[in-house]
């Protein structure tokens, strides 16, 4: 669960800013849902940004789930690169087959 009472949880920080970067949420809406975070009261039942987004009508389900899959891809990216410099650097693997992977990745998410 994700910290509340002042304190804005990292994940609930990315979830705004891949909504903006997608043109699903506005600045001025992002700063409304971190806001209404920030003075959400600790607890079990804290909301998320994805929840205060819902609530507030910003964004529908589909939108949620969008990207809350962006996230997700974003994370699996992250990782792979890193493995990915590993055994490159290690001469597990060449880089072109490194590359070529990479790319069948991101196609299969696109």
């Amino acid at each position: 669960m994700a910290p509340r009472g002042g304190k804005v949880a990292d994940s609930d920080r990315q979830f705004c800013e891949v909504a903006v970067q997608n043109k699903l949420l506005n600045k001025k809406q992002q700063k409304a849902v971190l806001s209404a975070l920030e003075k959400a009261k600790k607890g079990k039942k804290a909301p998320n940004a994805a929840k205060i987004c819902s609530e507030k009508g910003y964004l529908s389900k589909k939108q949620i789930k969008a990207v809350t899959m962006a996230l997700e891809f974003r994370k699996l990216r992250w990782e792979s690169k890193l493995y990915a410099r590993i055994a490159a650097k290690s001469k597990f693997v060449k880089r072109k087959h490194i590359e070529e992977g990479l790319a069948h990745q991101k196609e299969g998410y696109l």
